[in-house]
């Protein structure tokens, strides 16, 4: 009778004993709960300069505690989100708490210090607007297609009508907005029925993608949305769907030929059809993760040259992706974390009179315009900046002390926030952030769509050692890449896949977009198998893990079927176009003549022969003229028709790039993939001057 005496005793103080430990949680969690009072400490009421941009969260707690001798932390979760402080002597308790509204995030004591954490009630509502994105995208893509089946049945005067209705109203609704869009981009173009030259408007790539989804039937709309990829061509196979024949493509991907009187100046030499070519077609995918349209034209048209021997036109075939993002802020508007946002903001006719139409500083020089390379520029540094790179100037211009979230892949043109006009630059933002005006006088800025955002920003770690390295010696190793290409997760593929909403960087991001399946499938082998490969070995897919498989598959095989599947016939068997300004890396090597392939699934990588080749630039910084010659083995007469278009564009110049180039081939059952991985490095040219030198 004893035993089970002793049993329940036990039990009883099994269950005494866990609740204390589920007291002292509570308590804890109680204390934990307890607003902090930054302002109480005498430490921080230091008043301290804090100017900083892009800097992840841990490393911005770190300077402010250097500076006040307070430890600071913040949970593992958010060390690695990116801030922006421009605040000129200001407490630090006063920096501290209102960094911490703009988060929503709250402080806490440890036994050491403080440390910055988020509120589950502020985690729980971020990942519900997540899930909500999710779960609108597709209704997204619905409307998207009834609005442009609409705009497709108007008549081109109404078209035109309400195009000019709807930006005349002084204030739109998103889903006006969205219209607005739709109807710009499907208005009829004025071109008549014979060839006519590139003085007609300019066609987006996206342009015939409207067209596409406008003929849509619904059970194709339903396949689309189930995210498989369909078709459209001049002369359709089975299972594809006729394109129709309002969906023009870009003019350089239509027939174009010389002017046939050369005696005759034009500024553009060619002559373009108004219609498509006889073989034109466009796959269409798409990406419901991130409420995206991806698609690819192919099209089979003459294309001019040029030669020594005169003009001339050849058939080439030519392919172009792209990436069409849907609007779904008005799809969100009645989530709760966005009305939030919207009711937290400041009233954009209260902010702005908040701040001097014109800068007031002059007692020193503002922040230099950032230097980034990104894929925005092939060889000068580009006008886009981050939105936060607005903001320090307009911190600058102004004295206000700034506070915001930061992003390298929210950019915008430098040129259309001028430095002078703060409020001009602030009232554009506002289109891209939420802004509110603190108690403490702080400009808080959040940008909109901030949760998604997150998503995808690659880490500083990554980046920074990266560019620090760009800055010392002009030009990053193939191992910097595969190292960066390997760390890269599934959304922050999508994100390289195109040039749309890429992060900004100070080093090139071509070669990681042109060659990134390639690259992720030598970032997954082991320093062996690398080594192998570097010694000029084949290796082979039945020696790879099931990871590197995967990745070779991907790197096999292109993101969209080949053109030949959208006929129904034999297409002509014409060269491809050099991709689209890519003359200067692409087309200064050509792709290798292997022999003796291997009879099964394997990779080979080939390292080239550095060159040296010349180009020259406009006066915008365009590539205008490109060569394949190295600087060696240019002659007189190549030299004096460089010189010549020198002359024919005033404010040009010569350059010349230091390329290393590496093919990766990649040969499975019946296929090959080559990627050409191309480093450059550029540096002013007198061809003049060096010729003279090489003379003997």
């Amino acid at each position: 009778m004893q035993e089970p005496i002793t049993l329940t005793a036990n039990m009883q103080i099994m269950r005494l004993q866990s609740v204390c430990v589920w007291g002292l949680m509570l308590l804890l969690s109680a204390s934990h709960a307890q607003p902090v009072r930054l302002s109480e400490d005498p430490l921080l009421q230091k008043p301290i300069t804090v100017w900083l941009k892009l800097e992840p969260m841990r490393e911005a707690l770190q300077t402010i505690a250097r500076e006040t001798g307070v430890a600071l932390r913040c949970q593992e979760s958010i060390a690695q989100e990116k801030v922006a402080l421009f605040v000129e002597n200001r407490p630090a308790h006063e920096i501290l708490t209102q960094l911490a509204q703009l988060f929503r995030y709250e402080w806490r004591r440890d036994p050491k210090g403080y440390t910055l954490f988020v509120p589950d009630t502020v985690r729980l509502e971020e990942e519900k607007i997540l899930q909500r994105q999710r779960e609108v995208h597709p209704l997204v893509l619905k409307r998207l297609v009834r609005i442009a089946r609409e705009v497709r049945q108007m008549s081109p005067e109404q078209r035109q009508r309400e195009r000019q209705a709807l930006e005349q109203k002084p204030s739109r609704t998103s889903e006006e907005q969205e219209r607005l869009a739709v109807v710009r981009m499907m208005l009829p173009l004025r071109m008549p029925q014979t060839v006519v030259n590139v003085e007609t408007s300019f066609i987006d790539a996206s342009y015939p993608v409207y067209y596409c989804l406008a003929s849509l039937p619904d059970r194709a709309l339903q396949t689309l949305i189930a995210g498989q990829t369909i078709g459209f061509s001049t002369r359709p196979a089975n299972r594809i769907y006729p394109l129709p024949d309002d969906a023009l493509f870009p003019l350089d991907m239509r027939d174009a030929r010389w002017r046939p009187n050369e005696s005759e100046r034009f500024e553009e030499p060619y002559l373009y059809s108004p219609r498509n070519p006889e073989y034109a077609g466009l796959w269409l995918r798409y990406n419901a993760a991130r409420n995206f349209l991806e698609y690819q034209l192919f099209s089979i048209h003459l294309s001019p040259y040029m030669s020594f021997q005169g003009n001339h036109e050849h058939l080439v075939l030519d392919k172009r992706m792209g990436l069409l993002s849907l609007s779904f802020s008005n799809a969100i508007e009645d989530d709760p974390l966005w009305r939030f946002w919207e009711q937290w903001s400041t009233p954009n006719e209260a902010l702005l009179q908040a701040f001097p139409e014109r800068a007031l500083r002059t007692d020193r020089e503002p922040p230099p315009q950032p230097k980034y390379r990104g894929v925005f520029s092939h060889y000068v540094h580009s006008p886009v900046v981050t939105t936060v790179d607005v903001l320090e100037q307009i911190a600058w211009a102004t004295r206000q002390p700034i506070i915001s979230d930061a992003f390298r892949q929210s950019w915008v043109r430098w040129e259309h926030f001028p430095l002078q006009t703060p409020r001009g630059a602030l009232a554009k933002l506002t289109a891209w952030c939420w802004f509110r005006l603190s108690n403490a006088g702080y400009l808080l800025a959040r940008h909109k769509w901030y949760w998604d955002h997150r998503t995808v920003e690659l880490p500083e770690a990554w980046l920074r050692p990266l560019e620090q390295k760009y800055a010392q010696q002009k030009m990053l190793s193939i191992e910097d890449y595969v190292e960066l290409a390997g760390k890269l997760g599934d959304a922050q593929v999508e994100l390289f896949t195109h040039e749309r909403s890429l992060p900004l960087t100070r080093f090139e991001l071509e070669p990681l977009i042109e060659c990134l399946p390639a690259l992720r499938f030598l970032a997954s082998l082991t320093r062996d198998q690398r080594n192998a490969l570097a010694t000029g070995e084949w290796l082979f897919f039945s020696r790879l893990n099931a990871l590197q498989r995967r990745r070779f598959m991907e790197s096999l095989n292109p993101r969209f079927p080949n053109a030949q599947q959208l006929f129904q016939e034999p297409i002509p068997q014409v060269p491809e176009a050099e991709p689209f300004g890519s003359q200067l890396w692409q087309g200064n090597y050509s792709k290798s003549t292997l022999e003796d392939l291997p009879n099964q699934p394997a990779v080979y990588l080939i390292k080239m022969e550095e060159r040296r080749t010349p180009f020259l630039v406009d006066e915008n910084g365009c590539i205008g003229f490109t060569t394949n010659l190295t600087v060696d083995e240019i002659d007189e007469d190549f030299s004096r028709e460089m010189q010549e278009w020198l002359e024919r564009n005033p404010g040009s110049r010569s350059m010349a790039a230091r390329l290393r180039a590496w093919e990766i081939v990649f040969v499975g059952e019946g296929a090959q993939k080559h990627y050409l991985f191309v480093l450059s490095q550029y540096e002013p040219f007198n061809l003049s001057v060096e010729q003279k030198e090489d003379k003997p």
